[in-house]
Parts: structure tokens; C-alpha cells; sequence
């Protein structure tokens, strides 16, 4: 079996996927977040985490409408992300950690791996649905929480 979805991804940046586009904007959201001192302890690639820091600034907090949405973003994206499967690190499959994103470049694509512990097309759709409306919120709100886009 190989990555063989995955390789034309990120080949053929061109005409990106949902993978492929659900990634870039993913490491655009955690630069964002870490330049606005949005961090979680530990460091790392934890946006649902970091997006939950950022509902809690005081600046969100008096905004409930904006602490709300970071709050259900936050949710989406570790509901989303949990739902691809990947090849772990000791090649057995695995769901991505939510905390981990990174791991979504070694989603195993329908079609890849003989039918076995395969991710449908449409988790990742939707893991790109949630991203461009994180990145559509976070331009339009980001300014008032140090968080530029």
C-alpha cells in the first residue's frame, strides 16, 4: 500500500484538495495563533487548544459572540480532525490526534490501502469546510485578539 492520494496532493499543489488545503490553512491558523501568544503549555500543533486560549483572552471574553465561535471552532476541529485515520508512527492506523494535526499528511485515502481502515472523502471535505470558515472568522475578528490572517 502506499500514500499514493496524499503524494498527488501535495505534488499537484496547482490544484489542491481538501487534504492539501485543509493543511495550508491549518499551518496558516497556528502561526496566526502562536503570533498572537494564543500557545497552549507544551508547545506543539494544538489549534483546537489554541483556539480554546484565545476564547479566554479578555479581549474575547468581552465579545461572547467571539469567545463562542473560537470555542465551537475549536470543537469542530477536534471532531473533524479525530475522524481521518492515518498511519501512526508505529505503521498501525490511527485517528488523527486532534492535538497533532501534522498527522493529516499521512491520511490513508479511500482507495489506498485495500479497503482497510480507510478515511471516506467526505471527512476530509469537511475538516476543509471547517477550516475556511475558521480562517473567514479569525480575518474578520482576528484583529480584536492579536490574531491577523
Amino acid at each position: 500500500m502506499a500514500f499514493t492520494s496524499n503524494i498527488r496532493a501535495f505534488f499537484n499543489l496547482a490544484h489542491p484538495n481538501a487534504l492539501v488545503h485543509s493543511y495550508r490553512l491549518l499551518v496558516a491558523v497556528e502561526l496566526a495563533l502562536k503570533d498572537g501568544n494564543c500557545t497552549v503549555p507544551g508547545g506543539g500543533h494544538d489549534v483546537p487548544g489554541m483556539l480554546q486560549v484565545a476564547a479566554n483572552l479578555p479581549t474575547a471574553l468581552a465579545l461572547p459572540y467571539v469567545s463562542g465561535q473560537l470555542l465551537s471552532f475549536s470543537q469542530h476541529l477536534r471532531n473533524n480532525l479525530g475522524l481521518i485515520i492515518c498511519q501512526g508512527k508505529n505503521g498501525a492506523p490511527q485517528s488523527v490526534p486532534p492535538a497533532n494535526y501534522p498527522y493529516i499528511r499521512y491520511g490513508r485515502h479511500m482507495g489506498d490501502w485495500g479497503g482497510l481502515d480507510e478515511t471516506p472523502d467526505q471527512y476530509f471535505a469537511d475538516l476543509e469546510h471547517t477550516c475556511q470558515n475558521l480562517c473567514a472568522f479569525l480575518s474578520a475578528h482576528g484583529a480584536h485578539l492579536g490574531v491577523h490572517l
